[in-house]
């Protein structure tokens, strides 16, 4: 019976066009291309808490508010964490309390307009929790479908790409982020 489902899982994903990998490769990926991207932030409201970080507000020291910035930063506080943030719509240990999860604090590259900017993985969104065959695989994300975004995009990502809140972006996990105002945050 395994053996069976199996095989039609493998079907069902090859009639799909998809190319699901069983675990996040910790060299650079290849590229999700033209996905939708918009713009959210540590302390939103429904943000409060991460899917890793129950304290999230707290441990990043505040509001990331996107409208009050100081450059790349919030205004008003330093950050305790990394500004340049992701979410993206798979969470890796969900249902299994404790797990470290292996997406968590991962590089990803994100560019737009010619440019390139360095983020970390630090919440699960948008729209979906369990979109593991596009996340790490080669799929569109299922938001796609309804018109919804695919990654959401720190402030300070935002700002450095130079991005409107609402924009197509190209995205790929990497294995390290080259030196940049992304570099030397968090404990």
């Amino acid at each position: 019976m395994t053996s069976r489902l199996t095989l039609a899982t493998a079907l069902i994903t090859a009639l799909a066009g998809c190319a699901p990998r069983q675990a996040p490769a910790r060299a650079a990926a290849p590229w999700h291309r033209n996905i939708l991207a918009t713009v959210f932030w540590v302390g939103e409201p429904g943000n409060e808490a991460s899917a890793w970080d129950a304290q999230w507000v707290r441990s990043f020291g505040g509001v990331d508010d996107p409208k009050r910035r100081d450059g790349f930063l919030p205004a008003g506080f330093t950050p305790k964490l990394n500004p340049f943030y992701c979410a993206l719509p798979y969470n890796d240990v969900a249902g299994r309390p404790g797990a470290k999860s292996a997406l968590r604090g991962r590089w990803v590259e994100v560019r737009a307009g010619g440019r390139s900017c360095f983020c970390q993985v630090e919440d699960v969104g948008p729209w979906y929790v369990d979109d593991r065959d596009y996340v790490l695989g080669e799929c569109r994300p299922r938001a796609e479908g309804q018109g919804r975004a695919g990654i959401d995009l720190s402030p300070a990502v935002r700002d450095y790409l130079k991005l409107s809140g609402k924009d197509l972006v190209d995205w790929r996990f990497a294995d390290a982020a080259p030196a940049g105002p992304w570099s030397g945050w968090g404990p």
